[in-house]
Parts: structure tokens; sequence; C-alpha cells
């Protein structure tokens, strides 16, 4: 992910926002559910600077389930697909319909279960378009770790408040040991946090984060810490961690199934599907290019032989001929002051990659026909904007290619169709 930016979509019931967290700020935007979701959500990305990083999408508590169960040891643990059918009994789902990531512990693991296809539907639209999701994680879950981490604590009872409702984590040895989402009222969270304080293994600080209209008093028996911590502070830099690297407690792109699905769904983002069909291209390109090479060789060879015994009669033809027709050619330059070098010849090969190494690298360009003849290069492909048209044609030019009026035209369902005529000038084949 950008070290500049780090991008997340968090599904709500009835909103969708995206989040662009940088070191110095954090900028929301929020989207309707009611309207378009993925087209708004790329006008949104792209008003607004997104430039092909990697996205994180947080899912919203009450869409997931957690549930405590037992395992049967190692070897169940080092088989997720196993944990997960083990998981099922949990569910009110088979585990086929569920995307789950687990946390485990000495005789149990606590698993964390999504649906399946409304997500897989939704990153596959996304993916299309060309934005790639690295994680799908639980938002509030995210904020619950990332607290954890801040305050350097083991072992806690943490009640949060997320938008209008409040959810309780209990953390042991650093790890989520339960999670419950307890609604909009406040009276669960004595009752819940006295339970969670006397089964667990040891006593633990209690942790109100965000949560001021709730005494302290209500509490009875138990020592509680009261914070006015930002939970939404928390959450950026909990998208800030995550998008440089650390890797999330649960992520439902751990599952098994998923991996299988993101394999076979990977070909269709934009990019791989366009440099596939570029990759065969040129490799068919190549093979013919080659077999006309390798005619044109054959042709000169035969020619520099014909040379050679009209230029040297008698003489044995040696093998490499052009070798020595080199040697005799300085030999006259010596005797008379000529020059002695051989004629250029022109590579279609170099001025290829000479070309291709002007289009500036942070350019989104799916290129559907590449054609070089002598030197002359045309190009034909697709960009977002026409704007983007410019720019390469503007690249080309500053670096010596003499380029033709730009031919654009609006594509019936997105983005702009561009031709390119360029010409690589002999001071471009010489830098």
């Amino acid at each position: 992910m950008s070290k500049r930016h780090c991008w997340a979509i968090l599904l709500f019931d009835d909103r969708v926002e995206v989040w662009k967290v940088s070191r110095l700020a954090t900028e929301q935007f929020s989207i309707d559910r009611d309207k378009a979701l993925v087209d708004e959500l790329l006008e949104t990305l792209d008003e607004n600077g997104y430039r092909d990083e990697d996205v994180i999408l947080g899912i919203d508590s009450v869409d997931c389930l957690a549930a405590e169960f037992p395992h049967e040891g190692r070897a169940m643990l080092r088989d997720k697909l196993a944990l997960k059918y083990a998981f099922e009994d949990q569910l009110p789902w088979s585990a086929d319909d569920v995307l789950a990531d687990f946390v485990p512990f000495r005789e149990t693991a606590l698993g964390i279960a999504v649906r399946r296809e409304p997500i897989e539907s939704f990153v596959d639209a996304l993916t299309e378009r060309g934005v790639t999701v690295s994680s799908i994680v639980p938002t509030t879950c995210l904020i619950a770790s990332e607290f954890l981490r801040e305050r350097k604590a083991s072992d806690l009872i943490l009640a949060i408040k997320h938008g209008t409702r409040y959810e309780l984590f209990v953390f042991e040895k650093s790890q989520v040991h339960e999670w419950r989402v307890l609604g909009t009222s406040l009276e669960r969270i004595p009752e819940e946090v006295v339970y969670a304080n006397e089964f667990g293994e040891s006593l633990k600080t209690v942790v109100l984060a965000g949560i001021e209209d709730l005494s302290v008093s209500a509490i009875e028996g138990i020592e509680v810490e009261q914070t006015d911590t930002d939970v939404q502070h928390i959450l950026a830099n909990a998208i800030r961690s995550l998008g440089s690297g650390r890797l999330s407690c649960i992520d439902f792109q751990n599952d098994p199934q998923w991996n299988a699905h993101a394999k076979a769904a990977v070909w269709k983002h934009p990019v791989f599907a366009g440099l596939l069909a570029l990759a065969i291209g040129f490799a068919v390109g190549l093979h013919l290019l080659s077999h006309r090479y390798h005619e044109i060789a054959q042709q000169n060879d035969a020619k520099q032989r014909e040379l050679f015994s009209e230029a040297m009669p008698g003489h044995r033809i040696p093998v490499g001929v052009r070798k020595r027709l080199e040697s005799e050619c300085a030999k006259l330059a010596g005797a008379t002051g000529a020059v002695s070098e051989l004629p250029s010849t022109f590579s279609a090969l170099e001025t290829l990659q000479r070309t291709l190494a002007q289009i500036p690298p942070d350019m989104r360009l799916r290129v559907n026909d590449l054609r070089v003849q002598e030197n002359n290069v045309v190009l034909r492909g697709e960009v977002q904007r026409y704007g983007d048209a410019d720019v390469i044609a503007s690249a080309l030019r500053e670096r010596g290619l003499a380029v033709e009026p730009v031919q654009t035209e609006r594509l019936p369902k997105e983005g702009v169709g561009l031709t390119i005529t360029a010409n690589v000038e002999s001071n471009t084949q010489t830098n």
C-alpha cells in the first residue's frame, strides 16, 4: 500500500465510509447505501486522489458472528478448513456460506464469521473496476486491537462505543478471547463486564473507551478506568498501521475458501487481464518478429557472401564473412581517409523499449494495440480521462519523440480511447 495514503472502505447498515489516512491528516467521505454503491465509491476514490493503492475493507459488527468452540489439537489448528467445519456447529449458516478467521487457544478457538456471498460479490465488483482489497476485517476488532497495542497491555476488558452501539472485548495474552456486541443500551455493560471478569483466567483492567454517559460506580466491586479516548482517532491509527504492513488479528482473507476464490478472480482485475492479453500478443509478436529477423539475417548473409566473392575472387569465403568485410573496409579507409563504419541498422525492439519507457509509471493505461514500423510507433489504448491522454503525449514529447495530435474518443461504458502516433527521432535513438 502507498506510504503516502492508506485507504479503507467501511461498511455500515445505512452508509459506506471511505477513509483516506496519511501521516498528517485523515479525511472521511460518506456514501448512502441506497445509491449505485460501486459507481459512487469509484467516483469518490477518484475525486480524492486514489491511485491504485490497496484498500482495507471494514465489516460492520452486526454482520459478524463470534463464538468460542473446542478444537482437536495442533493438527486441526494447522488446517484452517477443518477448523472452519468444527466452527460450523456454532453458526446459523453452513461453513461453505461464510468467511471465517480464528484466534487459537490451548483447547479452544475464537471463531469470527461473516456471510460469504455479499462480501465476495462486493469485492469482485471492486476488483473488476481496478480496486484491490488487501484485507477484510471487522472494523471494531481493528479498533480494539489498536487500542490494546497503543496501551501496550496484555490482559484487558475493553468496552467501547462505536457509532451508536456498545461492544465488549476481552483480551488475554494480547489476543482477543471474547467479543460481544451489546446493542445500543448502556444497561448491559455493567453485567457483561462483571461476567467477563469472573470467568476469565485472571482479574483484568477494565477500560471504558468513548463511553462518557455511564457512571463508573455502576460497576460494583471492580476497578474501572474511564477514558475519553477518541475512537475515530484510534481507527485512523489502525488503518495506518494495517496499511503499513502490520497484520490484523482477524482477516477474512485468511479463509482458505477465500484464497481459492481470489486466485480464480484475480484475472478479472483489468490490470492483470490487460497484462495477460499484452503478454500473449507480445509473445506472438516476438515469435513472428524472430522468424522475420531470421529471414533477414539469411538474406544479409547471402548478400555478404556474394559481395566477398566479387571483391576477392579466388579467396575462400570465411565463416565470419561480415567481420572480414569490416576489416577490409577499415584497410581501405586507412588508405583513402574514407569513413570506415558500416551503416547502422534499425531495431524495432529498441524503439519499442524506448517508447514504453517514456510512459508515466503512475498512469492507468490499458494498451490494446502497439505497432512499431521503422521509427514510427502507433499506440492504441484506454485511459480514464481525456487529460490522461495529453499527459502521455506530453511525456513522450519531453523525451524527444515527435508526437502527432492525439486522437481521443469517449468509450460507451467508461473511459477514453486514444490513438498516439509518435516518431522516435535520431537524437532519441542515441540517448
